[in-house]
């Protein structure tokens, strides 16, 4: 189908094929923070991350089963109206994954917040730590802190 040998987006097509026939999955990451007791014992009390990290397991326990859209097109070569087009299929079915995603969360959560976890859920951090200053008022834990 090729009319010239310098066609770029054959040559990026043979090299995408693979993930036509890779199954998608939940990223280990993230599988590991759907699976924290945190979230078997929620409150209204609770922080609006964990509400957050529920309905996002809600979310993949439902089919196709994975993460939301994110709206991001992944960079390609093509003409600009089937990039256009594509964009649009991808733009519908992110704010169609993030409807489904916000009508799980149990607790008010402004939309902002909500856009941008579903926007960065595939890659989503947990840090834990002690809270600032706490090391301060124990010089014991300080100074085990730094042998560890």
């Amino acid at each position: 189908m090729k009319v010239k040998v310098d066609e770029e987006n054959f040559e990026e097509a043979e090299s995408q094929a693979y993930r036509c026939w890779t199954e998608t999955t939940i990223p280990l990451d993230i599988t590991a923070l759907l699976s924290d007791p945190v979230l078997s014992q929620l409150s209204l009390d609770s922080p609006q991350f964990y509400h957050l990290l529920e309905a996002l397991r809600q979310f993949t326990l439902q089919p196709p089963y994975t993460l939301p859209l994110t709206s991001t097109l992944p960079d390609m070569k093509a003409d600009t109206t089937n990039y256009i087009h594509l964009q649009r299929l991808y733009k519908a079915k992110a704010e169609e994954d993030k409807k489904i995603f916000r009508g799980l969360v149990r607790v008010p959560v402004d939309e902002a917040v909500v856009d941008l976890f579903v926007r960065n859920a595939h890659h989503l951090k947990l840090m834990k730590g002690t809270k600032w200053g706490q090391l301060d008022k124990d010089p014991a834990a300080l100074s085990r802190s730094n042998t560890a």
